[in-house]
């Protein structure tokens, strides 16, 4: 996974190029990957959000025929089961992370940028099992509303073709890290004793997150600094 950057594009033009690659999928109507990479603190632009509505159904609908397909001898119970685990706002932000779409996020609220590093550093130090059950540092729910909108700016540019959403790189990148049936069941019953499991990590986390936002606020000073004596020379 690679390094955050501190920037988000402003030249719409290059984001929507660069996701194209990333999705290996061109549009034929530009209009809908830049309203699905605009955030509602965008005012002068239509936001991702009607976008990211469909998408949220596009996505489970999607997985719904894959795992129905995959998994003959589930039953319907545990086919939810397996299609809620691998859908989940924490497998979905890291999905983002990982295919570098938050670079591409236009949006006018600087603590969406905060929010990001924080989750990287705290994805970097993780085990595998928090993309399933949920790391300590809780994932971004608008990096998960942008790859469901891209799932239903696709969707959409296709005129309404499932499969071919379920051919670009964001299917491949979930399944990529398919959670079985087993694992989601495990994920399921750690939803139902979440309350527990938050009090005894309650601490770990409040520690760790303020070890993060030291990192940014020391970041910040150096660069305040650099620049003050930047200015002082001159």
């Amino acid at each position: 996974m690679g390094q955050v950057k501190s920037r988000i594009s402003t030249d719409m033009a290059h984001s929507v190029t660069a996701v194209e690659d990333i999705l290996k999928y061109r549009f034929k109507n530009k209009k809908l990957l830049e309203e699905a990479l605009t955030h509602s603190s965008c005012k002068d632009s239509a936001s991702y959000e009607r976008l990211e509505f469909v998408g949220d159904a596009v996505l489970d609908l999607a997985f719904t025929n894959f795992i129905f397909l995959s998994y003959p001898s589930l039953d319907p119970g545990q086919l939810t089961s397996l299609r809620i685990a691998n859908t989940s706002t924490e497998k979905l932000a890291r999905v983002a992370l990982r295919c570098g779409l938050h670079n591409f996020l236009r949006h006018n609220a600087e603590e969406l940028n905060d929010q990001v590093r924080v989750f990287s550093l705290a994805v970097h130090g993780e085990e595998d099992a928090a993309m399933y059950f949920g790391g300590l540092v809780k994932a971004p729910k608008f990096l998960a509303d942008v790859v469901e909108s891209l799932a239903a700016a696709v969707y959409v540019d296709c005129d309404f073709n499932l499969k071919a959403v379920w051919m670009v790189r964001i299917a491949y990148a979930l399944l990529c890290h398919l959670i079985s049936y087993l694992v989601a069941v495990g994920w399921l019953k750690g939803k139902l004793e979440g309350k527990v499991l938050k009090q005894r990590q309650k601490s770990v986390c409040c520690s760790f997150y303020l070890r993060c936002m030291v990192k940014l606020l020391i970041g910040k000073l150096l660069t305040l600094q650099k620049l003050a004596s930047a200015e002082s020379k001159k």
